[in-house]
């Protein structure tokens, strides 16, 4: 039992070595980069606001309706609390916040910033760039978890928690067959368990169809002559063949000095 748990590919949770200092340092690089990433949102926090007028005033509602019947209601007036979903909106239609993403767990979050500000739109922010932070850091989380990898759980947590923001929305029909399958090549090419090997791969990958643009009828034909032609040169790929290479030159015999 023991054995098998030391050859299976994930790591136990003992082993990860994951201190509280690794989650701040995590914590706090998301959070920059979010902020560069919506800038120049966080210099009108309290004003501005990101997108359209559209969702993020209506949500901004949404968060001030709920923050300030919850307050109401922690503060003893419980008729706040029997009329929490009887919203100003839909007038007679009863039970109007919930047509509608009543953001009751979002409006708990930032019940202190409202408390304190009474601004909505500073809570909405607040809850906008908290998405992206706390997405980015619960990928981190899982994928430190499951391969021991700092730099790998790091790099899951910009594309899973900070891509999406390029993406605008996110579908099961984007990530479909195509894209499955390129990702399975580039851990194959690259060498599972290596993670720079990974990483390379990805990125020549990723540039491979672009510079095959050049011929339209033969491009496909080439991309799979290349995928083919690494995988017979690299079988357990480049990782496996670069550590493979290391350690011949380690084991070579070096002549005695005199």
């Amino acid at each position: 039992m023991k054995a098998a748990s030391q050859s299976s590919g994930f790591r136990q949770t003992s082993d990860l070595g994951l201190h509280t200092s690794h989650v701040a340092w995590a914590l706090v690089a998301y959070g920059l980069l979010t902020i560069a990433m919506t800038w120049p949102l966080a210099r009108g926090l309290a004003r501005d606001l990101p997108a359209d007028f559209g969702d993020p005033l209506f949500n901004s509602w949404v968060l001030a309706w709920d923050a300030e019947h919850l307050l109401r209601g922690l503060a003893g007036h419980l008729d706040a609390l029997r009329e929490y979903w009887n919203a100003n909106i839909y007038y007679p239609h009863p039970l109007s916040l919930a047509y509608s993403e009543h953001l009751t767990a979002q409006a708990i979050v930032i019940l202190p910033v409202y408390a304190i500000s009474g601004n909505p739109i500073l809570c909405y922010n607040v809850t906008f760039l908290l998405t992206f932070v706390l997405s980015a850091l619960g990928m981190f989380l899982l994928v430190r978890e499951l391969t021991g990898s700092g730099p790998a759980a790091f790099l899951a947590g910009v594309v899973g928690g900070l891509f999406v923001f390029y993406l605008t929305i996110v579908d099961p029909s984007i990530f479909d067959f195509y894209y499955t399958e390129t990702m399975l090549i580039m851990v194959i090419i690259g060498g599972p368990g290596s993670f720079w090997g990974v990483l390379g791969a990805s990125a020549v990958l990723a540039a491979l169809p672009d510079l095959l643009r050049f011929t339209t009828d033969l491009r496909m034909v080439l991309y799979g002559a290349v995928l083919i032609a690494a995988m017979l040169v690299f079988p357990g790929g480049v990782g496996g063949w670069l550590r493979r290479r290391g350690l011949r030159r380690w084991r070579r015999p070096h002549p005695a000095t005199p």
